[in-house]
C-alpha cells in the first residue's frame, strides 16, 4: 500500500492510496549434476554449467521466471597401457598382476562422479629352457658355441624378443 499526497489546481489537498500486488514469481535453484541434468521444467537435458531461466505464466496470469543456475562435473573413462615381464605392480592402487587383460579401477571425482581407469596390460613371459644332454664326449652347446668337457650345470642368461630377462640351462 503507497499513499501519496497530491495538491489540486485549487491548492486543496488530495490523497492517492495505491495497493499494488505484485503477482509475478521468481523461483530460483541451484544444482550440481555429474555429466548432464534433465530440467523438469522444461524436459531439456543440459551438459555444460551455467544459469539457465524459462519463463512461465503463473496461476494468476502474470509473467513469471524459474532460473537454474546448474554446475556440471564430469566423469572421466581414463586410459593406460603397460607392458611388463612376469608381473606389473599397478602403481595407482599398488596390486600386483600377473595377467594380459584390461583392468579396471572403479574411481570417483572429488566431486562425486563415477569414473573408471582403464589399464590394458600385457605381461610377457620369461624364458626358462633347459637342454639336457647326455655325452661320453666334449660338448659344443649351440646357446653359446662354449664346449664343455665336463658334468655339471651350465646357465646363460638371454633377454627374449619381449625384453624380458631369461635363463637357459644346459644339464650335461
Amino acid at each position: 500500500t503507497y499513499t501519496f499526497k497530491v495538491p489540486d489546481v485549487n491548492g486543496c489537498d488530495s490523497t492517492i492510496i495505491l495497493l499494488l500486488s505484485i503477482r509475478t514469481e521468481q523461483y530460483n535453484n541451484s544444482v550440481s549434476k555429474c555429466d548432464s541434468f534433465t530440467w523438469n521444467i522444461n524436459g531439456i537435458t543440459y551438459n555444460h554449467s551455467g544459469v539457465y531461466s524459462e519463463k512461465y505464466i503463473n496461476s494468476l496470469g502474470c509473467d513469471s521466471i524459474y532460473t537454474l543456475d546448474l554446475n556440471i562435473n564430469k566423469s572421466y573413462e581414463l586410459f593406460q597401457q603397460a607392458k611388463a615381464c612376469t608381473e606389473y605392480i599397478w602403481p595407482v592402487n599398488n596390486s600386483l598382476l600377473k595377467k594380459t587383460v584390461t583392468y579396471n579401477l572403479q574411481m570417483k571425482t572429488r566431486h562425486g562422479c563415477d569414473s573408471v581407469l582403464r589399464l590394458n596390460l600385457i605381461i610377457n613371459p620369461d624364458f626358462k629352457k633347459t637342454d639336457t644332454v647326455i655325452t661320453n664326449t666334449d660338448y659344443k652347446w649351440p646357446v653359446n658355441q662354449e664346449i664343455y668337457n665336463k658334468s655339471g650345470i651350465y646357465q646363460e642368461d638371454f633377454t627374449s624378443s619381449e625384453d624380458c630377462d631369461s635363463i637357459h640351462l644346459l644339464y650335461l
